[in-house]
Parts: structure tokens; C-alpha cells; sequence
């Protein structure tokens, strides 16, 4: 899951710096620098707010896809190993019965 999640930061890379580029060429964002804002200001209050609706809608997007990749890597059995625990919660000085089935339960 880790390796899909760092596949998909070049996508989010270009479309936080696209967005953020079409609002600093904005009419407000250049009012904003002729009032004397900073850098900062202006992208905490002018870009920010304006670019975090596209980067939620891509996360929603990117999470789906994320998902349908694990269940196509497990179907293939490329994903995480099961780890066999045949016989796991029995013990003979526990209970001679469920050791004698081979169930946990």
C-alpha cells in the first residue's frame, strides 16, 4: 500500500502546483500584492483555500484506485502474505479437544 501511495505523489504534485498557479494569476492575488500582502499571507489566504477542494477531490480518487490496486495485487497474490495459523490458539495443557481438532475455535 505504501508503494501505490508514493506512485501517486507526482499526480498530486502537479495538480496542487497547476491550481495554485491559476489562482496566483487572479485579479484578488495581485490586488492582495499591491496592498503590501507577503508570500505568505497571500497563500494562506488566497491559495490555500482555493486549492484544497481540487487536492480532496484527487485524494478521494487516488484512495479508490488505491484500493481496487491491493485487491488486483492480492488477487494475484502479490500482496501481503497470509500468515497460516493452523492450530494457533490450541495447546494441549489448554484444552485436549481443540488441539485434537486442529481449530482454534
Amino acid at each position: 500500500m505504501v508503494a501505490i501511495g508514493i506512485a501517486t505523489i507526482p499526480s498530486f504534485a502537479r495538480v496542487t502546483r497547476a491550481s495554485a498557479l491559476g489562482v496566483l494569476r487572479t485579479e484578488y492575488v495581485t490586488a492582495a500584492r499591491a496592498a503590501g500582502r507577503g508570500p505568505v499571507a497571500i497563500a494562506v489566504r488566497h491559495v490555500l483555500p482555493n486549492v484544497a477542494s481540487l487536492v480532496i477531490v484527487q485524494a478521494s480518487v487516488a484512495f479508490a484506485i488505491a484500493i481496487l490496486a491491493e485487491a488486483a495485487l492480492a488477487y494475484w497474490g502479490s500482496a501481503h502474505r497470509r500468515v497460516n495459523r493452523r492450530g494457533a490458539g490450541c495447546s494441549m495443557k489448554r484444552n485436549r479437544r481443540c488441539a485434537r481438532r486442529r481449530t482454534s475455535w
